[in-house]
C-alpha cells in the first residue's frame, strides 16, 4: 500500500511514515502498539483510497444521523461495486422479528434514509 502512495503522491516511504498525522499517532503515549498499527493502518488506507475512504465516511456519517439501530447491521458492497446494501440481524422469536422488521420500516420512512441511500446508489 506504502509504494502505491509513493508513486502517486511522489514521496519516499520514509517520507510518508514521517507524515505529521502518522507521526503523531506513532509517538501517542495512550494508544498501545495494536491501537497504533491499526490506526495508521487506516491513515495508510485514508492516502492510498481517499474517494472510497470518503464514500465510507459518509456512509457512517448519514447512519449516525438517521439513527440506525446497532443491533441490524447495515452494510454496502465491498468498495461500494454495486448499488446495493446488505442488512443483517438476528432475532429470537416472532415477537423479536416484528420488533426489528418495524424498527426498519420506520428507518424508511425518514428523510435522512434519502441520504443514506445516496451514500451507494447511484439515486
Amino acid at each position: 500500500m506504502t509504494k502505491e502512495i509513493s508513486l502517486r503522491a511522489k514521496l519516499t516511504v520514509q517520507e510518508i511514515f514521517n507524515s505529521e498525522d502518522i507521526e503523531k499517532v506513532m509517538l501517542s503515549e495512550n494508544l498501545s502498539s495494536i491501537q497504533k498499527a491499526d490506526t495508521v493502518r487506516l491513515l495508510l488506507k485514508k492516502k492510498r483510497f481517499p474517494l472510497l475512504s470518503a464514500r465510507e465516511k459518509s456512509f457512517e456519517s448519514a447512519k449516525k444521523k438517521l439513527g440506525w439501530p446497532k443491533d441490524i447491521d447495515l452494510s454496502p458492497t465491498p468498495y461500494y461495486e454495486d448499488n446495493e446494501a446488505h442488512i443483517k440481524f438476528s432475532f429470537s422469536g416472532t415477537r423479536d422479528y416484528l420488533r426489528k422488521i418495524s424498527n426498519l420500516r420506520h428507518m424508511a420512512e425518514k428523510n435522512e434514509f434519502i441520504v443514506l441511500l445516496e451514500t451507494f446508489t447511484d439515486e
